[in-house]
């Protein structure tokens, strides 16, 4: 007996280490690697486009000095220049426009092809804001279309030098919406007035959507870039922008710092603006860096201060190199990365000089010849490629246009593709058709597709489906480092538009991560069944019984209080262990994962997840022996569930986490009175068969089976299965999950009365908190008319409202009925 309690407390170690060690690494992964994107894995991304550029104030310049600035940006490997395009000056009286500045610049543009125009349109003249007499000229248009006019009328007279357009800067801040509060309806409107403007006249233009400023407020004079993308997206602004994008300044912190959150100002902050794209199905348009860097000012400086923060002058060209080269290597939906900027036109104290590429003496500054002596790209490198691009090579006859690349008719057509990374495919059109690729890496035959025959190495275009399909075909896998040559021959597929692009990896960036997750996982399993099957083999009875009697004595409420305290205990452990932004238990390197599965783990645990655990163990316990009460706290955290957010976000709201551990315990409840049930040997009542059982369902049984049937066949057509799965677990499965245990545990009016006072407690506190904030000036939402609503523990008053709404009628009913 003695050995079966060493094998199990040995499996429970390494079954608690190998948790540990999974959950640890997965954290470190999803932290580390949060905005990464293997190319070769998904085809949910916008084209390759060169990414350096600078913004420039080219008003300042001579046509002669303007040349040897141009001249300058080039000889820095600088493709994108960003310049304002101020309607006021351009269009000072309705009709009559100022083209002088402009003409200049552009056809200096026009003379110098390698470099790219991004032309910021921005500014509104007196005339067109007229009933908003205390505007400025940043103040927007009272009609939009009066803004479309001079769009319109700058595409028709420039559309051939330039393609690229930015409608507005920084629209979420009031100082860039005239000084009024910003309203994402006001510019989503100016954004499609103008964006059926510029592409009514330029077909092929790329309308950018406004660069968003980087801030965490949240209301008032400034909106999180975050929240007003989001708020552009529910008004449809994603069909009337061909790019978005954003302001990710460095700051005080080196791009390398990962950290991703609404209230934290970095580089990494552009990931949370991709994201939100890919959640509204934008994920194949570019998000661009229109005004990026880092602000480095000289020691004795004497001018105003810088609010972007300040690093010395080696940070700040250690900073931008380690920033392109990690865009260059996981951000392959990134599109320009325009740096703030190439010589102001300002005043001598103006900290914006601290961001300046060439000084206040015309002197290149370190920056600048750090960016001149950076290598520049010579081959293909992560990333999706439209099918002509500067690294391929066509022979024979092709035909190229919107689609991508069509196959000639006659059969000599060829390619090469010249590439650095391990992995490369090919996003390629298939159809109902008979056409093959015979690729060759190097000379090779491509080891991720079949073979034929004689041992070539080729890609059938013909779908699978015999219908039109755009698919990713893996090619090549596992290459060493270094430059390759994609070669290819096609045999027939003309008229098809078979190429749709080339996309290249370095390698997958998480794999030794998953490597990692996938051993501890298998040890958690060996681990798992090894545990069940000692503990099925020990007589836990003469253990059990002193903790039996000891529970039964504290009655009703002081289980019920038990149980309250163990899970303010959990919640206690889990905001220990979870609440950090870079959780203390995940900070281990690698190799002390891996350590952490054989030497089981708890050498590497923190107190706070001993605690979480040893309160999850307990209120299992508790909750096995009295289901009930798991029920009444599921309900009652249920309304917090936004509390506190870290543990939303890193772990589950309270609620979730209790209705888990209470089917857990439910779950082996029921397997042990099962078990009971076929052990005895007396029992005079066999268990009901299958029919049986079934007839003891009514309609509304039937109807949480079918609900929760057509949740999880959902998920064969949701558009973002991540979003649908956490609300098919949330809204669904757990609810559903409480309605079962509910039915199957003995209900009566005690317990029916428990039940409603956790709800009414809940909703009593969630008003002490709303009214302590409210008298405090905290959490006031400031509706039509000036109401102040009180947001209480939420975001919106309009979630308090939706509890009261529930909690309101059981206290009529308690207060009319007896």
């Amino acid at each position: 007996m003695k050995r079966h309690y060493i094998i199990l407390l040995v499996a429970l170690a390494v079954l608690s280490g190998s948790l540990v060690a999974a959950g640890a690494t997965t954290r470190e992964r999803d932290e580390q690697l949060r905005g990464y994107v293997d190319a070769t894995q998904t085809a949910d991304l916008p084209y390759w486009m060169p990414r350096l550029g600078v913004n420039a104030k080219l008003t300042q310049y001579s046509p002669e000095a303007l040349e040897q600035q141009l001249d300058l940006m080039r000889a820095a490997h600088i493709t994108w220049v960003r310049q304002f395009a101020r309607w006021d000056e351009i269009e000072p009286s309705r009709g009559e426009y100022d083209w002088t500045q402009w003409d200049v610049i552009v056809e200096a543009f026009a003379d110098a092809p390698d470099l790219q125009l991004v032309a910021v349109l921005m500014n509104s003249p007196a005339w067109a804001h007229e009933s908003q007499a205390d505007g400025t000229n940043t103040t927007p248009p009272d009609d939009p279309a009066s803004f479309a006019d001079f769009a319109r009328a700058f595409a028709q007279r420039y559309g051939a030098t330039i393609d690229h357009y930015q409608i507005w800067d920084e629209p979420n801040l009031d100082d860039a919406w005239g000084g009024f509060d910003p309203r994402p309806a006001e510019y989503a409107a100016l954004l499609r007035e103008a964006y059926s403007a510029i592409h009514g006249t330029d077909e092929g233009a790329m309308v950018i959507a406004a660069a968003l400023a980087p801030t965490t407020e949240q209301r008032g004079d400034n909106i999180s870039d975050v929240l007003y993308l989001r708020d552009l997206f529910a008004l449809g602004a994603n069909d009337y922008a061909d790019a978005f994008a954003a302001k990710p300044y460095g700051f005080d912190s080196s791009p390398l710092d990962r950290t991703v959150d609404v209230d934290t100002l970095n580089f990494s902050r552009i990931v949370s603006l991709r994201e939100e794209m890919v959640r509204n199905g934008a994920g194949t348009k570019p998000l661009w860096a229109s005004n990026w860097g880092w602000n480095s000012l000289p020691d004795d400086w004497n001018g105003d201060p810088s609010i972007w923060g300040s690093v010395s002058a080696d940070q700040q060209v250690q900073y931008t190199l380690a920033a392109l080269d990690r865009a260059e290597r996981e951000w392959a939906w990134l599109g320009g990365m325009i740096l703030h900027q190439w010589q102001p036109d300002t005043e001598p104290t103006d900290p914006q000089w601290g961001f300046a590429l060439i000084d206040q003496n015309d002197t290149p500054t370190p920056l600048y010849e750090a960016l001149a002596a950076r290598p520049q790209q010579s081959h293909a490198v992560n990333g999706l490629y439209f099918p002509a691009n500067p690294f391929t090579r066509y022979s024979g006859v092709w035909t190229f246009g919107e689609l991508g690349a069509d196959i000639g008719w006659i059969s000599d057509s060829q390619l090469e593709f010249d590439f650095v990374g391990r992995d490369v495919a090919l996003l390629l059109r298939e159809d109902n058709y008979v056409a093959f690729l015979y690729p060759t890496i190097d000379g090779e035959p491509a080891n991720a597709t079949p073979r034929d025959a004689s041992g070539n190495a080729f890609i059938n275009l013909k779908s699978g489906s015999e219908s039109p399909e755009l698919r990713l075909v893996p090619v090549a896998r596992e290459l060493a480092d270094g430059t390759h040559t994609l070669r290819i021959v096609a045999d027939r597929g003309w008229d098809r538009w078979a190429f749709a692009g080339f996309v290249v990896s370095s390698g997958d960036l998480s794999a030794p991560y998953n490597r990692q997750i996938g051993v501890a996982l298998f040890a958690a399993v060996v681990a798992g069944l090894a545990a069940v099957v000692t503990a099925v083999q020990i007589d836990w009875s003469p253990l059990l019984r002193p903790f039996i009697g000891l529970w039964q004595k504290f009655g009703d409420v002081g289980q019920l209080a038990a149980s309250v305290i163990t899970s303010l205990a959990l919640m206690v452990g889990m905001l220990l262990t979870w609440g950090d932004a870079v959780p203390a238990l995940f900070r281990r390197e690698p190799v002390q994962f891996g350590l952490a599965i054989l030497t089981a783990g708890l050498l590497y645990v923190e107190p706070g997840l001993v605690l979480s655990l040893l309160a999850s163990l307990v209120l299992f316990v508790i909750f096995f022996h009295r289901i009930e009460y798991g029920l009444i706290l599921t309900i009652f955290y249920a309304p917090f569930f936004l509390f506190p957010v870290d543990l939303y976000r890193f772990a589950f709201p309270m609620s979730e986490l209790v209705i888990l551990i209470t089917g857990a315990a439910w779950a082996l409840r029921k397997l042990t009175e099962w078990g009971r049930m076929r052990q005895s040997a007396n029992s005079a009542f066999p268990a009901p068969n299958l029919y049986e059982r079934l007839r003891r369902f009514h309609a509304l049984d039937w109807g949480v089976v079918a609900w929760a049937a057509l949740g999880i066949l959902s998920l064969t057509w949701a558009t973002y299965s991540d979003t649908a799965f956490t609300e098919l677990r949330t809204l669904i499965l757990e609810p559903a999950l409480f309605y079962l245990i509910l039915r199957t545990i003995p209900f009566d009016k005690r317990l029916m009365l428990r039940l409603i006072d956790a709800l009414l407690l809940a909703g009593v506190i969630v008003c002490i908190v709303g009214l302590y904030l409210y008298l405090r000036g905290e959490a006031i939402i400031t509706a039509e008319e000036g109401a102040r609503r009180l947001a209480s523990v939420y975001g919106s008053p309009n979630n308090v409202g939706l509890l009261l709404g529930r909690c309101i009628p059981f206290v009529f009913a308690f207060i009319l009925l007896s």
